[in-house]
């Protein structure tokens, strides 16, 4: 299981075989939707709308049936632009893509950011709308798009590489010389022992002070700040 989602009140299970659901309300077995067979990612949702990120493209989820709504393969991770928020980004196998509402008020692909064609795991948004984005071949890298977020405006890269990148209080990093945070400052990642000194290899953030950590050793623990 990559992911897993509560849309009214039908759960959602993206795997590596595919997207399944079944009725909250009953004990009835997982389902698989069909269109949906095969390697799922990300499941979220935008005003009330359910997106799965897959690997064979993007589809918008309506009970339990799937529309592809893009072909370019590998849908990543999916999060509403904070700085232009009638824009949904995705980082997927080979490109930055681009979603926008259409007439009818359905979220629809509108075009891939020109100049960037790094796969990217993960990425999050800076309070001046730069993105920090989690590519598989340059590592860690700061991109700034245009303001209509066709291109790239301005990109550069950290100088390493990270296991995972996750935003909660603050942008932290786990890589294979501990975990760093972002100083917005100085635009770098220092060193941090903001979780104790376990060697953390993963964090699922809830909010700015609930979270799940993976550590090196194979330990999850809650921590509550």
């Amino acid at each position: 299981v990559y992911d897993i989602i509560n849309h009214q009140n039908i759960l959602y299970l993206a795997t590596n075989h595919g997207v399944f659901y079944k009725s909250i309300a009953d004990q009835s077995d997982f389902r698989l939707i069909p269109a949906l067979q095969g390697q799922a990612w990300d499941l979220e949702v935008f005003d009330n709308q359910l997106i799965c990120g897959h690997n064979n493209g993007t589809y918008l989820i309506e009970n339990t049936n799937a529309v592809q709504l893009s072909n370019i393969t590998g849908g990543w991770m999916i999060k509403r632009s904070r700085q232009k928020p009638e824009y949904l980004v995705q980082s997927t196998y080979t490109k930055l893509c681009i979603y926008q509402k259409d007439n009818a008020g359905k979220w629809a692909f509108s075009h891939t950011v020109e100049g960037f064609t790094n796969p990217t795991f993960q990425f999050e948004e800076l309070p001046d709308g730069r993105l920090v984005v989690n590519t598989k071949n340059n590592g860690l890298m700061s991109v700034e798009l245009a303001d209509d977020y066709k291109s790239v405006k301005k990109e550069s890269g950290y100088g390493f590489s990270a296991i995972n990148l996750v935003k909660s209080d603050n942008i932290y990093a786990t890589t294979d010389r501990g975990l760093l945070e972002l100083d917005l400052k100085q635009n770098r990642f220092i060193p941090t022992t903001r979780f104790g000194d376990n060697k953390v290899k993963k964090i699922f953030s809830f909010n700015d002070k609930r979270f799940w950590i993976l550590t090196l050793s194979g330990a999850l623990r809650l921590y509550s700040a």
